[in-house]
């Protein structure tokens, strides 16, 4: 008789639930009181409009730090296309 066999029955949950806990230190009863959904997440119009207006704020803010670096990239690529022109010129002259 051969011991060498591979079982594919069925494990124990528990025995699953405890191996997950050990590899990745997860424990499901401390989130066992927690909601899903929560019941609280009410807006009225000032919480909205601050929202809004921080949310305009910071994409303003985005988008002239975004303009800035594409001035940016313009300049250098100008200033390396001047660079290699000048290399050219002073090649042709030797």
């Amino acid at each position: 008789m051969d011991d060498d066999f591979i079982d594919d029955g069925p494990m124990e949950q528990n025995s699953v639930s405890k191996y997950i806990k050990e590899i990745f230190g997860y424990d499901k009863r401390k989130y066992r009181d927690e909601d899903d959904d929560v019941s609280n997440m009410e807006a009225n119009f000032h919480d909205i409009m601050k929202e809004e207006s921080r949310s305009l704020r910071l994409g303003m803010k985005e988008d002239l730090e975004d303009m800035k670096d594409e001035e940016a990239r313009k300049k250098r690529r100008k200033q390396k296309q001047l660079e290699k022109l000048k290399a050219e010129r002073i090649k042709k002259r030797y």
